[in-house]
């Protein structure tokens, strides 16, 4: 993330969008296990966390003009909580995506209410126990974030995304 010049000292380095969409894949591999993992589990008392955290999407997810970072962010909690509801260890490298005053997702508001209904139902899916359909919801948010950013973010890059880093899920 950072490169070291000697006697000029150290530069962030850009991300390709192919580093992006790897980035995303990764994510989407890590939180589609979180599901399954918590759909399986007949213990769910460790969702509880996770329903303050979508009702705060939710406020959000209805305000006509709410702060992007404030959405980008909530959506970030209630993933978090879906990761630390089973256990699985956080990725710091994804929040440095969102580390910009206008993160680079949720600008339309049916954006916005289409991730809150996603989320929303996923919830329903693992407290049902459906882990197929857990794993299906949660492939299907990180792949609309990963295109909605990566279509946000090309129209400052030169470069391009392999097409089969986003038909993997």
């Amino acid at each position: 993330l950072f490169e070291i010049r000697p006697r000029r000292g150290a530069y962030v380095v850009e991300l390709a969008l192919n580093d992006v969409a790897d980035i995303f894949n990764v994510r989407c591999a890590l939180l589609s296990l979180a599901v399954r993992y918590l759909a399986r589990n007949p213990d769910k008392s460790a969702l509880d966390e996770v329903e303050p955290r979508l009702a705060q999407l939710r406020k959000l997810a209805l305000q006509k003009k709410p702060s992007l970072l404030d959405f980008a962010q909530a959506t970030g909690r209630v993933a978090m909580g879906l990761l630390s509801a089973c256990a699985i260890a956080k990725d710091a490298l994804w929040r440095m995506l969102w580390m910009t005053p206008q993160p680079p997702d949720y600008v339309r508001p049916e954006r916005r209410i289409d991730t809150f209904h996603d989320y929303e139902q996923l919830l329903v899916a693992i407290k049902a126990g459906r882990a197929d359909a857990a794993e299906v919801l949660m492939r299907k948010i990180m792949t609309d974030t990963r295109d909605e950013v990566l279509g946000y973010m090309a129209q400052s890059h030169s470069d391009v995304v392999d097409p089969f880093r986003q038909q993997v899920y």
